[in-house]
C-alpha cells in the first residue's frame, strides 16, 4: 500500500459504506486472501471506492502535497545555485578554495544522510527529533497559508503521525537533491563562463602527500574509469595556497593554467556524494 491507497482506505472507513453483514459476506467470497489482511483491505477498497465522493481525498491531498513539495524543491534548488555561486565567486585576485566547496558537496551530504538513516530507524516513534528538524517538517506551516477551503480538507485528514514521519523523510531527500542540482549547475556554469583558478588552503597542518591520499580515497567510485578526475600530487602541490599579505606566490602564478583542473574532481564529487548517494536515500525512503 502507498500513500494514495492509505488515504482512499481512510476515506472509506470514515464514510462506512457497508454493513457488518456485507463485510462478512465479502470476506467469505474472498477465501483465497483470507490470511492476507493487506490484500483483503485492498480488494475491499477497490470494490467500494466508487461510492466515495469525487474528487477523492487521495487526489485532493496528493495535489496539495505535490504543489507544496514542488515549491520547496524550487526554493532549495535556487538556494543551492546561489550557494554554489557564492562558493565559486572568483575575483581574479585570489584562487577559489576547493575546501569550502568540498565541504558542501561531500561532508554536508554525508552528515545529513547519516542523520536521515537514524531518522528512518526512529521513524516508527511518533515524536522523532531527527524527523522534526528536517526542512520538510515545516510543510505543515506552509499548509496554514493555503486558502480556507483547502485547509478544511487537510484538517479532516487525521494522518497517523508515524506515516507522516515517512512523508517528511521522503520529501527531505527531494529537497536535498534539488539543492545539490543547484550546486552542480553553479559549478558547471562557473567553469564554462569563467577561467577559475582553484587552490586549497587550511590552517590545519596537512602536507600535500597526506591530502593526496585523502582525495584519492574519496575518489574511489570513479578513479579507475576516469583517473583524470582525481587530483594528481603535482596539482595538489602546485595549488597549495598560503595567504600571506594577500599575494599569490610566483610559483602559483606560473602554474595558473594547471589550477583549473580541479573542476573535474569537484564535479564528480558532487554527482556521486551529493546526487547519486542522495538518490539512493530517496529510494530507501520511498520503499
Amino acid at each position: 500500500m502507498n500513500l494514495k491507497t492509505y488515504l482512499d482506505l481512510y476515506a472509506l472507513l470514515e464514510a462506512n459504506p457497508t454493513s457488518r453483514e456485507e463485510n462478512r459476506a465479502f470476506g467469505i467470497t474472498h477465501v483465497m486472501i483470507k490470511k492476507k489482511p493487506v490484500q483483503q483491505l485492498s480488494a475491499w477498497m477497490e470494490a467500494y471506492k466508487s461510492k466515495l465522493k469525487k474528487p477523492l481525498l487521495s487526489e485532493v491531498f496528493s495535489s496539495y502535497l505535490y504543489t507544496i513539495s514542488l515549491s520547496l524543491a524550487l526554493i532549495a534548488f535556487f538556494l543551492g545555485l546561489l550557494s554554489g555561486v557564492g562558493l565559486l565567486s572568483y575575483s581574479g585576485k585570489e584562487p577559489v578554495n576547493v575546501i569550502y566547496f568540498m565541504a558542501m558537496v561531500i561532508a554536508f551530504p554525508l552528515i545529513t544522510m547519516i542523520l536521515s538513516l537514524f531518522a528512518m530507524l526512529r521513524a516508527n516513534r511518533s515524536r522523532s527529533v531527527l524527523v522534526h528538524v528536517s526542512p520538510a517538517f515545516w510543510m505543515e506551516k506552509i499548509l496554514g497559508l493555503l486558502p480556507g477551503r483547502i485547509q478544511e480538507h487537510i484538517r479532516e485528514l487525521k494522518m497517523n503521525p508515524l506515516l507522516a514521519n515517512w512523508v517528511v523523510i521522503k520529501r527531505s531527500q527531494i529537497l536535498a537533491l534539488s539543492f545539490s542540482f543547484g550546486l552542480l549547475l553553479a559549478l558547471v556554469g562557473a567553469v564554462v563562463t569563467k577561467d577559475i583558478a582553484f587552490a586549497w588552503s587550511t590552517t590545519l597542518q596537512i602536507d600535500p602527500e597526506t591530502f593526496y591520499v585523502f582525495l584519492h580515497a574519496l575518489a574511489f567510485p570513479w578513479r579507475d574509469f576516469y583517473p583524470s578526475a582525481v587530483p594528481s600530487l603535482e596539482l595538489i602541490e602546485q595549488s597549495h595556497y598560503f595567504r600571506l599579505g594577500d599575494q599569490l606566490s610566483g610559483k602559483m602564478i606560473e602554474n595558473a593554467a594547471l589550477l583549473g583542473e580541479w573542476w573535474r574532481f569537484l564535479a564528480f564529487s558532487t554527482v556521486f556524494y551529493a546526487i547519486i548517494l542522495r538518490f539512493v536515500m530517496y529510494l530507501l525512503a520511498s520503499i
